[in-house]
């Protein structure tokens, strides 16, 4: 018996979910789709078979048929689609972060546990060979105790190759909640849980010009900050 699946936005992200749902897991279907742009999820039905278009995102919610709700809205509205998902009484997959700040975070999973429903989000790439490896290694002492971690990004901007960049200088976006995940995710996994936090931030320019097709030549004002450094204090010492 498979699980009903209805995704929710069909944007920049939402192709490797449809390539996998449809195409790599069995126990797993793909009954419905929904788009703020309908064009997108017409596309999205027709080239993947999906068997429904919902009007609004309320359509899918209220259909019996629906298991799991995916969100995959732009991170701004993750909250929002996820809480009236939950208040439906359905089970929930957001992309990241799950909430834009901590308190709707905590307020979502509170309210899975008051329903009784799972809530899950992105990313779930420490799951994959590179890091489970690493996990069993730690775990077997091939490497001693681990005693610290470390890890890096940087990249250019999002203006510069997303065909739509400006969410990730909005509410919910920048280096950290984007692209921190992956790395915090892994970090937590190997090494363990974390009870204090420290860091520094800072937005580097107010405004970011999009090269980027099709908004090339728009310009972004950056509401959050796109510099980030921080040291974390594991649970373990």
């Amino acid at each position: 018996m498979s699980v009903n699946i209805a995704m929710i936005g069909v944007g920049s992200i939402s192709g490797i979910y449809l390539k996998n749902i449809t195409g790599t897991f069995k126990e797993i279907r793909l009954i419905g789709v929904c788009d703020l742009v309908r064009e997108r999820a017409e596309k999205a039905q027709a080239a993947y078979n999906v068997p429904k278009l919902y009007e609004t995102m309320y359509d899918a919610f209220a259909d019996p048929e629906v298991d799991i709700v995916l969100n995959l809205t732009r991170p701004y509205e993750h909250y929002g689609v996820t809480k009236a998902a939950l208040e439906a009484g359905k089970h929930v997959y957001s992309e990241k972060p799950l909430g834009a700040d901590w308190a709707e975070g905590k307020e979502l999973v509170a309210l899975a546990e008051e329903k009784g429903l799972m809530l899950g989000g992105a990313p779930d790439t420490f799951m994959g060979a590179g890091i489970q490896t690493c996990r069993k290694l730690i775990d077997e002492g091939a490497i001693g105790r681990v005693i610290g971690a470390a890890a890096f990004m940087i990249c250019r901007g999002h203006e510069t190759w997303h065909p739509d960049p400006e969410f990730y200088y909005k509410r919910g976006g920048g280096p950290m909640m984007d692209m921190g995940p992956y790395y915090l995710t892994a970090l937590i996994n190997l090494v363990g849980g974390v009870k204090a936090v420290t860091g520094v931030t800072k937005t580097s320019f107010p405004t970011r010009t999009i090269t980027s097709q099709p908004h090339n030549g728009e310009v972004v004002t950056v509401d959050v900050p796109t510099y980030v450094t921080g040291t974390l204090h594991f649970d373990n010492g």
